[in-house]
């Protein structure tokens, strides 16, 4: 009986396999996580931020002076340490390669963009983050 529901159940998948992102509990692959070094933030991202293939974005959005371009530049700190390409949609005009360097940044290996406009920054976003398989 229990081999038949499972096959029920494969089939069902198999079905639906295409058109949504759908798996088995078993199937789960737990992945290494980047720690932000902000417990409360970390506990509420499940231990802190994917390290999956693929782009990601983060958005930093709130009033001025309360560190979201240093908090910025610690992740892209992280994510240089992993060997992964970054970009700095520099929306405020707020990038110091300075205070970068000194927060661990690679300088060389950083892009830096000012856009004109936030609907240019969003038509960066489509452009530079490749669709996931």
């Amino acid at each position: 009986m229990k081999k038949e529901k499972n096959d029920k159940l494969d089939k069902l998948l198999s079905s639906l396999k295409n058109d949504f992102n759908i798996k088995k509990a078993s199937d789960i692959v737990e992945e290494e996580k980047i720690r932000t070094g902000i417990y409360a933030l970390d506990y509420v991202l499940s231990g802190g931020l994917s390290q999956c293939d693929g782009g990601h974005r983060l958005e930093f959005f709130g009033a001025e002076s309360t560190g979201k371009t240093t908090f910025a530049l610690h992740i892209i700190k992280k994510y240089q340490e992993l060997g992964k390409v970054c970009v700095f949609i520099d929306a405020e005009n707020s990038y110091d390669k300075e205070w970068a360097e000194i927060c661990g940044v690679d300088n060389d290996n950083i892009l830096i963009i000012n856009p004109k406009s936030l609907e240019e920054a969003g038509n960066l976003y489509v452009k530079l983050i490749p669709e996931s398989d």
